[in-house]
């Protein structure tokens, strides 16, 4: 691969010279029909792939009635998805971003504003580490502390002392008068995918509660599930005073302390969809309270426990013993988490073998928001197909409709109800 050629955007990235036009789940189609497994995950951003039919249909559905509104008047959908994180995490109050460096920049400023309505503005320096990476405005930048990011911008704003990562006595030596917080990531990312072992970060939350300072966590590349908890914070047994775009009550304020979401940017509705897949359509939870009886104020914990062990036949029965529930407690509507096989249709395009043709019929349930994907794609009930065959170890399908080749994974394929025709030489 070589350097792009001339390009109007601002040079700021050294760009290869390939471009894609589509993904598919954790594949990505470039534009000369090549396809690539993403292991870039768009830099930290795709956390349930590229187009995922849930997010796709919300997505859809709210274009076609609002796409943006000033912050003068309410977000119905924004204030939903604010309960659902608070709810999920330490949090009191949310604060929804476009990026990682504005939620850090709003980190940044409620540490150094709390300090300020407590009589005490002279307490605005904020400790970071080696290794970080906060964002690319001037404060995140300087945060960040990186010569080379740095280089070129002037002098660096000022409040930030840098320490090595993991060296607790130069915490305490950086520790002064003037000190606001200390800002770390629970793994560093651009650093090296580094983390301190945990005992380092209750030291941290013990010097923070000694010494009256704000323990704030950037969990810009670490939260929304990618350590196998919600957020990473959880993993450690410390719980942050901010989280990158999330914080708590602080009492002297009705603030609170930071985690920015990252994961879907478009709308709010696309956002309170990926949290609703992300947390299994909230099933586990359903089961909890509405089967065994628990109490809703210990579901939410239980819940975060078993959903990271649970195997997908026991989700399946519990699905199936809940018998899909459309709305949860809160009254949201929760997507189908599972396509059941309707045995009265001919096959499903899973059980098709390379070469087969035939004509797509529908999908189980019909589905609407399975249909309006598909519809998305370009492919619509009775459209013909050929199976071009498929990735071992569980891996997707490759089919074509009409001109365009799909991949399709498993949950995907099992849902579209096929009559297949015959198989074509190859």
């Amino acid at each position: 691969m070589t350097k792009s050629a001339t390009s109007h955007l601002l040079p700021v990235f050294a760009r290869v010279d390939l471009g894609f036009e589509r993904g598919e789940g954790v594949w990505l189609i470039a534009t000369n029909g090549e396809r690539y497994l993403d292991f870039t995950s768009g830099v930290a951003v795709n956390a349930l792939g590229h187009a995922h039919p849930h997010l796709v249909a919300a997505l859809q559905d709210q274009a076609a009635k609002l796409w943006h509104m000033s912050n003068l008047f309410k977000s119905p959908d924004g204030e939903r998805l604010a309960a659902r994180l608070c709810e999920a995490s330490f949090a009191d109050f949310v604060f929804f971003a476009n990026s990682g460096a504005e939620a850090m920049e709003c980190a940044i400023k409620i540490t150094r504003k709390y300090h300020a309505a407590k009589g005490h503005p002279e307490r605005y320096r904020v400790i970071t580490f080696e290794g970080a990476f906060h964002g690319r405005t001037l404060a995140t930048l300087a945060a960040t502390g990186s010569a080379k990011y740095l280089e070129g911008f002037g002098p660096p704003m000022d409040g930030f002392d840098q320490v090595q990562l993991g060296d607790l006595d130069a915490v305490r030596k950086a520790v002064g008068p003037h000190t606001a917080g200390i800002l770390i990531e629970p793994v560093q990312g651009e650093g090296g995918v580094r983390a301190a072992p945990p005992a380092f970060f209750r030291a941290l939350r013990q010097l923070c509660d000694d010494n009256g300072l704000l323990l704030i966590f950037d969990e810009v590349q670490t939260g929304m599930g990618r350590t196998g908890e919600l957020f990473a914070y959880k993993r450690l047994g410390v719980t942050p005073g901010s989280v990158s775009g999330m914080v708590r009550k602080l009492a002297d304020l009705g603030l609170v302390e930071h985690e920015r979401y990252r994961g879907v940017r478009l709308t709010e509705q696309g956002r309170r969809v990926a949290l609703e897949v992300l947390r299994h359509h909230r099933l586990i939870e359903l089961f909890l309270a509405e089967e065994l009886g628990m109490p809703w104020d210990r579901v939410h914990a239980e819940a975060e426990v078993l959903e990271h062990v649970i195997s997908e036949d026991l989700e399946a029965l519990i699905a199936d013993r809940l018998g899909h529930p459309s709305v949860d407690p809160h009254g949201d509507p929760i997507p189908s988490p599972r396509f059941e096989i309707d045995e009265r249709a001919t096959s499903c395009l899973d059980e098709c073998s390379a070469g087969a043709v035939g004509r797509f019929v529908r999908v189980s349930d019909s589905d609407p928001e399975m249909l309006r994907y598909l519809s998305a794609q370009g492919i619509e009930i009775g459209d013909e197909f050929e199976v071009l065959g498929r990735q071992p170890f569980g891996g997707p399908m490759f089919v074509r409709f009409g001109d365009r080749e799909h991949a399709f994974g498993g949950e995907l394929a099992r849902a579209m109800r096929v009559e297949p025709s015959g198989v074509r030489e190859r």
